[in-house]
């Protein structure tokens, strides 16, 4: 807070002027955003002067969204986005899309679902979907594959035999149908076995017999597929394996580059921790495994057997997660909503190796808390866009964003709704897109305009209350807005609040196409908060409010 003094001809009187930057720290003293500093619409960008050091904020504007595709017309429920080979795949209800196109359906509408990538470098590529019952394989040329544990995944020649010819076989019991495949014979005896068609159904081993062609004496056993069939939905990629998990704390991964082939003995147990394991990430070189209440992290031994993974015993820590959807892994951070086991949750992230900090503030964890059991629905993605990296979390009724460069949180919220209802956030062509939870479109966010869907969205800052360090009263004579002075209209209202934002003055309105910007006769005080709120289709930057006042003796 800047200030100076200048005196009244009598020499008895002072007026002081105070400035006051506009951005701070979030101050919610509950959980009523009606209360308290706010800042909506609008993020912090330091100004740093380069000769003394010292730093000061600018809030601006944020960027507006505008139309990218339309996947589903008829709107429905984003469940995850992933832009693959240029193009964005989303999951909409039970739709799987490239770009607009329907590719393919899967067995559950709702909840999110978790999608990565087998790197071709390893193998095959694929597009990999996990709703938390299936796998869902896309190829590069859209051909959507499901894989679960009741299709035969490949067959192993038991006996060899004699008397054989080349044919075709097909599968008796093991309760379920449709498995196929091919077998080959060389001088009679059963060479090779291939799998056509992997059925589905199957809760125990089929039985192989000749479609076509003749077993003679060999025999070929079925090998059933053993990717969880109810699993925590999340899945990660870390070289060449894709893994999966379990509420149990089983930690399954594929054949190395291949994640049609999941076998029984491929797993690890994460259990350091009794507790369930609610979700994987991936951070640099390590699987991070999310308990309710404990987080362990593992990497790649190589094993020769059973799963490569092996546990970095001193990595534990004693608090996991309340949100499989909170978790974002992006460029060299993890973030997620933390729980222990001595109540609340927070919000932390994991820098490096295994490096964590606490990034919520106090007023951060008060909202998160009022949550309750509706934490579980809360979600997080990263933006990196106008030089900043934000972790933005969105709760049923609120969306946050963390500056991982200047350590600081804002809000966005849509014209029509109390958050920003994005679910997922991808680059695609150097664009940034987003997924909407409810309408079926993606969006992108668009820097040349400040409405979404068409409509002016508002930016809202409420600074904290002011006293001039007494309680004295106070006459404001003047105030005045800095900021940029822009081409075009932009107006800015300002209120003020008296009574501990219960109440607020008449709004008055400042146009920063002015290049002075200011208001005058603004009565008495004890000590005062203001609201600043701007809607319209056009930019805004300010730095600070400079108020002229006289103080009383009582």
């Amino acid at each position: 807070m800047a200030k100076s003094k200048t005196k009244r001809g009598n020499e008895q009187d002072t007026i002081e002027v105070f400035r006051y930057p506009l951005f701070a720290s979030l101050t919610y003293r509950g959980v009523n955003e009606d209360k308290d500093q706010r800042f909506v619409n609008c993020f912090p960008e330091a100004l740093l002067n380069e000769t003394t050091g010292a730093k000061k904020f600018a809030l601006i504007k944020r960027a507006g969204t505008s139309l990218y595709a339309t996947p589903k017309s008829a709107g429905g429920v984003g469940r995850g986005m992933y832009v693959w080979r240029n193009i964005a795949y989303c999951v909409i209800d039970n739709t799987i899309y490239s770009g607009t196109t329907n590719i393919g359906t899967i067995g559950t509408s709702t909840g999110l679902v978790s999608i990565g990538e087998m790197s071709q470098n390893a193998g095959t590529p694929y597009l990999c979907i996990s709703d938390g019952a299936k796998l869902y394989l896309v190829s590069t040329s859209d051909v959507v594959t499901t894989i679960d544990n009741t299709q035969v995944q490949s067959t192993t020649i038991t006996t060899s035999g004699s008397g054989a010819t080349t044919g075709t076989w097909s599968t008796t019991g093991g309760g379920g149908t449709g498995a196929t495949g091919t077998f080959t014979v060389t001088a009679g005896a059963i060479t090779s076995s291939t799998v056509t068609t992997r059925g589905t159904g199957y809760t125990s081993t089929p039985t192989i017999v000749a479609a076509t062609g003749n077993l003679g004496t060999g025999a070929i056993t079925a090998n059933l597929c053993a990717f969880p069939s109810v699993n925590i939905i999340s899945i990660v990629y870390l070289d060449g394996y894709i893994f999966a998990g379990t509420v149990a704390g089983r930690i399954f991964n594929c054949d190395v580059g291949d994640p049609t082939q999941w076998q029984p003995s491929s797993y690890l147990a994460a259990e350091m921790f009794a507790d369930d394991l609610v979700a994987i990430a991936r951070q640099n070189n390590t699987l991070v495994a999310f308990g309710k209440g404990s987080t362990q992290f593992f990497y790649d031994a190589a094993n020769a057997t059973g799963s490569p993974l092996a546990n970095v015993e001193q990595a534990a820590l004693q608090y996991g997660t309340a949100s499989f959807g909170s978790i974002s892994q992006h460029e060299n951070f993890v973030c997620w909503i933390a729980k222990g086991n001595t109540g609340g949750y927070y919000v932390n992230r994991i820098e490096g190796s295994a490096v964590t900090k606490r990034i919520s503030t106090e007023p951060i964890e008060r909202v998160l808390n009022d949550e309750e059991t509706s934490i579980s629905s809360a979600l997080g993605y990263a933006i990196r866009y106008q030089g900043h990296f934000w972790y933005v979390l969105k709760t049923t009724s609120r969306t946050f964003l963390y500056d991982h460069d200047e350590n600081v949180w804002h809000e966005w919220e849509y014209p029509s709704a109390a958050n920003f209802p994005m679910v997922a956030a991808q680059e695609v062509n150097n664009t940034l897109i987003l997924l909407h939870a409810t309408n079926g479109k993606v969006y992108k966010l668009d820097a040349d305009i400040y409405q979404d869907e068409g409509v002016d969205f508002t930016v809202s800052v409420v600074t904290s209350r002011i006293d001039m360090e007494t309680t004295n009263r106070k006459i404001m004579s003047k105030l005045e807005l800095g900021g940029d002075i822009q081409s075009s209209s932009s107006v800015v209202t300002v209120e003020y609040s008296d009574d501990d934002y219960t109440t607020w003055s008449t709004a008055r309105s400042l146009d920063m196409i002015n290049a002075h910007n200011f208001l005058k006769a603004l009565g008495s005080f004890r000590r005062r908060a203001f609201r600043l709120k701007n809607t319209g289709n056009t930019p805004l930057r300010l730095e600070y409010l400079e108020v002229q006042v006289e103080n009383c003796d009582y």
